[in-house]
């Protein structure tokens, strides 16, 4: 269990690194909250075991086709369709494959999305730092530090979508 803990910095740095979120929920969280809410008479493991989870699909990226490997789902790797999410032996399925107009504006949907976010999280940085130039916050407190991370890691999945349109659009 000490090998998988890793600083802040570390996981910002390394984007194969992921946060073990059911553990730190299940064993951190959650027994604290279910003191508070027993008494009342809630059940929160139940309520929690109980809870939709959402999985963010991540396509591939230029950073993460042929790196080193660190964690152990990186050799296990399936390859889901970038406009359904079902399982494919390639980047779309041949179901979205027979529908252009619904991969063209599922794939540019998705690059707008990240680039619009990006652009948002920017601007909020550029202004707190006070200068529209590069930002170089590192600032481990700023909850906007993990958003503009997390934008800029969805944005780096562009570059696969526009060689999945290249490749599967004529313009």
């Amino acid at each position: 269990l000490i090998r998988l803990v890793r600083s802040p910095a570390t996981l910002l740095a390394d984007d194969s690194l992921k946060i073990n979120a059911e553990y730190y929920i299940s064993r951190v969280i959650i027994p604290p909250l279910d003191r508070c809410f027993s008494l009342i008479g809630a059940n929160i493991p139940t309520w929690y075991s109980e809870m939709p989870r959402k999985q963010h699909l991540y396509l591939p990226s230029a950073s993460s086709e042929g790196g080193r490997k660190a964690t152990i789902s990186q050799y296990f790797v399936t390859c889901n369709c970038a406009v359904c999410e079902s399982v494919t032996t390639s980047g779309v399925c041949p179901t979205c494959q027979q529908q252009p107009q619904r991969l063209a504006t599922t794939l540019a949907g998705k690059v707008h999305v990240w680039e619009r976010k990006v652009a948002l999280v920017n601007k909020i940085c550029q202004s707190c730092c006070g200068r529209p130039s590069e930002i170089d916050c590192s600032s481990l407190d700023c909850p906007v530090l993990y958003r503009r991370h997390q934008a800029l890691k969805d944005l780096r999945q562009a570059d696969y979508i526009r060689d999945l349109q290249r490749q599967y659009l004529s313009f």
